[in-house]
């Protein structure tokens, strides 16, 4: 039988190993700080940040790492180099349960998102 999809972040959040959930409420923390106009919901099944209905980031976790995506690859390609020994695609960046959340790399992030 298959699970019921979690209706909202916190139900997203309630599934996931707890070192994974602690990173993503985190993450999603920084957002709410760094850029108060921000919305939050559940799309895709899986927390994003959102502008209006545009879609700014997106927070997923998986078996070995949470994923953080800008929504533009832009975004990750500028100053790519302050993305350190993180491991990263042209789409996301895989940070590991438990990092402790780099404000200045993700609000940068964002930043170059909304431009």
């Amino acid at each position: 039988m298959r699970r019921a999809q979690p209706a909202d972040i916190e139900g997203y959040l309630a599934r996931q190993p707890p070192a994974h959930a602690a990173t993503v409420r985190e993450l999603l923390r920084v957002l709410a700080e760094e850029f108060p106009a921000l919305g939050f919901r559940l799309a895709w099944n899986v927390p994003h940040a959102v502008l209006g209905p545009a879609y700014v980031a997106g927070v997923s976790c998986a078996r070995g790492h949470v994923a953080f995506s800008p929504w533009r690859r832009a975004a990750l390609a500028a100053h790519r180099d302050r993305l350190g020994d993180l491991d990263a695609t042209p789409n996301l960046i895989r940070v590991p349960p438990g990092w402790k959340v780099d404000r200045a790399l993700i609000a940068g992030r964002v930043s170059a998102r909304l431009a």
